[in-house]
């Protein structure tokens, strides 16, 4: 299962994840910006990045989720509107992974 996601995302890769569009992918399988190649990939959003890897040592996919949020006054309310982001990118990206 792990390797035929991995497959799948690389086959045919989203063009958006929780509603940003995929500026990049990038394919880790080939090292990239001067790291060693492993198995993921890595897809950078507007304001947020994506990375999906198979665990080392257990049999599951790990996913790394980032968004960034501009803090203009209030940070409660800037962490609250990260949180639904964040969701909303694991949302997508489970439905991307078809779990």
């Amino acid at each position: 299962l792990i390797a035929e996601a991995m497959a799948r995302l690389r086959a045919a890769p989203p063009a958006s994840l929780g509603g940003r569009a995929v500026v990049r992918m990038d394919d880790l399988e080939n090292g990239v910006d001067g790291l060693p190649p492993t198995d993921g990939l890595r897809f950078t959003l507007d304001g947020a990045r994506v990375i999906i890897r198979p665990s080392g040592t257990e049999p599951k996919l790990k996913c790394y989720l980032q968004v960034v949020v501009p803090v203009a006054g209030d940070v409660a309310e800037a962490k609250a509107h990260a949180q639904i982001e964040l969701a909303a990118l694991r949302d997508s990206v489970a439905e991307a992974l078809a779990l």
